[in-house]
């Protein structure tokens, strides 16, 4: 059973051959530094280069057999897009935010809005439009 169908079949409660190996992404990426040096791709390059990043989660799905390609690889985009400072990690840990947005809950107004046409989030959708046209 092609991976796809296995994923939709199971989501959709329909017969499977076997339960699809899927990954969620944020904090629970399957990409490791073997998958990183075998693909050519790694962090925190592919955190910003929707090529890159689009060819380290087909290199999980590739050589891991994590049969869902997901992005992004952490959960600081939209902290990052929404104002709070981030560093973006090195190849062995992923993004970490160094200074939050807001203080308390009464600054949520002050947050940005999240802009899907520039920074990581375009990444994110640019990403996403590679891996349409070349996962599995």
């Amino acid at each position: 059973m092609e991976q796809k169908k296995r994923l939709l079949n199971s989501l959709n409660r329909e017969p499977v051959d076997r339960a699809p190996f899927i990954c969620p992404g944020g904090m629970m990426s399957m990409v490791v530094t073997e998958i990183m040096d075998k693909c050519g791709s790694s962090w925190p390059e592919a955190h910003t280069d929707p090529t890159k990043m689009a060819a380290l989660t087909l290199g999980a799905n590739k050589l891991a057999g994590v049969e869902n390609t997901g992005v992004p690889f952490c959960m600081t985009v939209e902290a990052e897009a929404m104002g709070a400072e981030i560093t973006l990690g090195s190849k062995g840990s992923e993004p970490r935010i160094t200074a939050y947005a807001m203080k308390t809950f009464a600054d949520t107004g002050s947050l940005a809005p999240i802009h899907m046409d520039r920074g990581r989030a375009k990444t994110c959708i640019d990403a996403i439009k590679i891996l349409k046209r070349e996962a599995p």
